[in-house]
């Protein structure tokens, strides 16, 4: 999964997340993916944070949790920052494994345990932040707060 936005370039929200939608309903057909990017939501980068990978690993955590699982992506600008949710409405994550899921390793289904650490320490470098909020049998919503910075 390749970053579609360079240091100092607009990126346009709603194209990334379009695409990272097409190519997960590729590998996962029965997916409903919608989606909810407000108008100033583009974001000034200042690096390369690669926000690509980092909502592709989410949608597909989503998804091989419940393959015919609803999505809901949306981004809104609110202050000094852009925030970005994906939830779901499939199995949630126990609560006792909450406090766990970030740690390198760590992982319910037999992974490498890699894929939300990296997705913290990626985030983690550039300022930006990111919480989750999950009930059993009601879903998993991950909300990510991106600074926007100004030339």
């Amino acid at each position: 999964m390749s970053g579609l936005g360079q240091p100092g370039q607009k990126l346009k929200l709603l194209d990334c997340v379009t695409h990272l939608r097409d190519e997960c309903l590729i590998v996962h057909p029965k997916l409903s993916i919608d989606i909810d990017v407000r108008p100033k939501a583009d974001i000034q980068l200042n690096n390369d944070l690669d926000l690509s990978r980092t909502l592709y690993n989410l949608i597909n955590n989503a998804a091989h949790a419940d393959n015919n699982a609803s999505i809901s992506i949306s981004a809104h600008r609110q202050d000094r920052h852009v925030v970005v949710t994906v939830g779901d409405n499939g199995p949630g994550i126990p609560s006792s494994c909450l406090s766990n899921i970030f740690k390198r390793g760590y992982s319910t289904k037999g992974s490498t345990g890699l894929g939300l650490f990296q997705v913290k320490s990626d985030l983690e470098k550039f300022g930006a932040t990111i919480e989750v909020e999950s009930k059993e049998l009601e879903g998993t919503t991950f909300k990510i707060e991106i600074p926007v910075y100004s030339k």
